[in-house]
């Protein structure tokens, strides 16, 4: 209870200096983008959040190195202590008495009856706020039924050619309702676009499109998922006023951002735009809801959105740039600890590589993942100096360590210098090892290298280079003109992102630029038309390991592997199996439906020992007892020993459950 009552207190201290700076920031600098209000208020609310947490701390080792203390005698402990606390000196001391020793014991009790009541009364807080909350977003989701869709044809192909220029992934949701009193955005993923119908129509043609505009600008910033920052940090320190401040001149600088988006996108006046705003406000009626978005969400500051307006100056580019580089700083939770002592013992280490000539690979591929896990360069230090003195298979399971951060599933390793490390592999003399260090670098580059002339220069090239910069110098044009090939070169291709399927794990560069050049839809399309083709087999279950690499959301997923395990449409055996195997994933919730469909059909079929083995592994994967009257008619017909005993392993672990 005091751990969480001392965190309060931290995230109220270290929020209230960054909104300190934050105001400093605005109030001598008046006019500041509305972009760095935006970030410099969400940077307050994330740190109180984050130092509330204790999720991660920048921990800066300024502090000399922590010395072990030496323990005193009971004695003179009992004294040091006392004196320390009084303020006395050991010979000022007074002897013990039964009245001094109460009155210690009593202290602890009394401390923890306060933390106690300052944590009941902040749980009950949060509490109110969180009802109160969840009360209007059930009035908003309530407004959401109610209201209609625009059936105006031209509107209709103006939200699209709105939503086009825009740039936004889909055209949003628009509706008509006959409650609302302001227009707002409701929601983050596919969100909502709510107008009062009476205010609909009673705007002209271009005050409606400046409307739209201003909303979609808050759809294309994703305000509405930024915003569930702001707004945990005001439920859960409710009662600090600095982050009530930090949350309403958050939104305020969102509706100026979408101001200006307006008037930049529409090219209309500030005069016909502010009409339009006081027009909007005298129709109005506020609803103030942290998590809804709109052209007048708060009126009272609406003259200061006015005169933003007016204000049309452009700010200097370093001097933005040099405001947010203080922000961003300012807003790390930093924190002084004392220096850690060297880890890294070299004659430890020495006898650990030596004992490797005797090792098998599994020994092997462990002291490589210690080795992994030092500080990037101590540990290359270390392998550049032993590398080419340990035996093959250490120096292959080496390269296999620093490449994957585990074998299963298997997920590449953005080690610093993987790329210096693998140059070690492919200079090996062994031809084995050189081939795993030229598997590994394919990985990488996703080319065939023509002569060791060629790598030698890539090499030159990349060597000293990030490795997060030379995964995307590599990854991005492979993803971003793949669906523009011609289908010959784009199935070479795909062969080839299905054998390195493991890369789409990787978070921080490959994953995210797969999901920005849409490889989903291409690994549908692809899928889907291929599913039947022998040919095409083993090209469209890497495929689908792509699919469970990229770990979409339960409908993306949905709408690649369903059609694969509808019994009803034609499917190679081997790639329904492969799809059997992927669906079986405690994130899609839909697939044990899917599976038990198929699975009471392969029962009228004859049997396939390939798709009966990977329901059998599904079923025992997902854990849903359903499926055992399914698995024991199986069993009394498989006749393979190992599809009998796939089965058997099944039904033991569903039965155990």
């Amino acid at each position: 209870m005091e751990s969480i009552v001392v965190a309060l207190g931290r995230a109220c201290l270290h929020a209230g200096l960054l909104a300190l700076l934050v105001w400093l920031i605005i109030k001598l600098w008046r006019t500041a983008p509305s972009f760095v209000q935006r970030w410099g208020w969400w940077l307050v609310c994330a740190k109180s959040l984050v130092v509330l947490t204790g999720a991660f701390w920048f921990n800066l080792p300024l502090l000399p190195v922590e010395q072990r203390a030496i323990p005193a005698e009971p004695s003179d402990y009992r004294h040091s202590a006392s004196s320390v606390s009084a303020g006395l000196q050991p010979s000022d001391m007074p002897l013990a008495s039964p009245k001094r020793t109460i009155s210690i014991s009593i202290t602890p009790s009394m401390n923890l009856s306060w933390h106690t009541l300052v944590l009941v009364l902040w749980g009950m807080g949060v509490l109110v706020v969180a009802s109160v909350l969840v009360g209007r977003w059930r009035k908003v989701r309530r407004l959401c039924a109610q209201s209609e869709p625009i059936d105006d044809p031209y509107w209709q192909t103006r939200l699209h050619a709105l939503s086009v220029d825009m740039e936004l992934p889909d055209v949003p949701r628009v509706r008509l309702s006959p409650e609302m009193h302001a227009p707002m955005v409701v929601g983050g993923w596919r969100a909502w676009v709510l107008i009062p119908r009476a205010l609909w129509e009673r705007l002209t043609d271009e005050e409606r499109e400046m409307v739209l505009v201003h909303e979609f600008a808050h759809i294309r910033r994703g305000d509405g998922w930024w915003g569930l920052v702001p707004l945990l940090a005001q439920v859960l320190l409710f009662f600090f006023p600095p982050i009530r401040y930090a949350g309403r001149h958050w939104e305020l600088s969102c509706e100026m951002e979408s101001d200006q988006a307006v008037l930049n996108d529409c090219r209309y006046t500030p005069y016909a735009y502010g009409n339009l705003l006081m027009k909007v406000a005298t129709f109005t009626q506020p609803m103030p809801t942290p998590v809804i978005l709109g052209m007048s969400h708060n009126f009272a500051y609406l003259r200061t959105r006015l005169k933003r307006m007016a204000q049309r100056n452009r700010a200097s580019l370093p001097l933005t740039l040099g405001v947010m580089v203080i922000l961003v700083f300012a807003s790390l939770p930093w924190q002084l600890t004392a220096q850690q002592a060297r880890s890294l013992n070299p004659a430890e280490w020495q006898s650990k590589l030596h004992a490797l000539q005797q090792a098998d690979w599994g020994s092997a591929y462990e002291v490589g993942i210690e080795l992994a896990s030092l500080p990037p360069d101590e540990g290359y230090a270390l392998i550049q100096a032993h590398f080419y003195q340990l035996p093959i298979h250490a120096r292959q399971q080496i390269l296999k360590a620093f490449y994957f951060t585990r074998p299963y599933p298997l997920r590449p390793r953005m080690h610093p210098h993987l790329v210096r490390i693998l140059e070690l592999g492919v200079r090996d003399p062994s031809p084995s090892v050189r081939s795993w260090a030229k598997s590994y670098l394919h990985g990488i580059t996703l080319q065939e290298f023509e002569s060791q002339e060629a790598i030698d220069a890539w090499f030159e090239r990349y060597r000293h280079l990030p490795i997060q910069r030379v995964v995307q110098d590599h990854w991005e044009p492979f993803l971003r003109t793949l669906p523009e090939l011609r289908q010959e070169e784009q199935e070479q291709r795909l062969h080839a992102l299905a054998k390195e399927f493991a890369w789409l794990r990787e978070p921080t560069v490959v994953r995210p630029l797969a999901m920005r050049y849409r490889l989903p839809d291409l690994l549908q399309q692809t899928i889907h038309t291929h599913k039947n083709n022998p040919d095409m087999a083993e090209m469209v279950k890497g495929l689908i390991e792509c699919v469970s690499a990229l770990q979409l959301e339960e409908s993306a997923a949905h709408a690649i592997l369903a059609p694969l395990l509808d019994p009803q449409q034609p499917c190679l055996p081997a790639v329904r199996a492969m799809a059997v195997r992927t669906s079986a994933s405690p994130r899609y919730r839909w697939a044990i439906g899917e599976l038990l469909t198929l699975a009471h059909h392969a029962l009228e079929q004859p049997v396939e020992p390939e798709l009966w083995g990977a329901l059998a592994e599904a079923f025992q994967y997902c854990g849903d007892t359903r499926a055992l009257p399914v698995l024991k008619q199986m069993a009394t017909r498989a006749e393979a020993p190992h599809l009998q005993k796939a089965i058997a392993q099944a039904i033991a672990e569903l039965e155990g459950q």
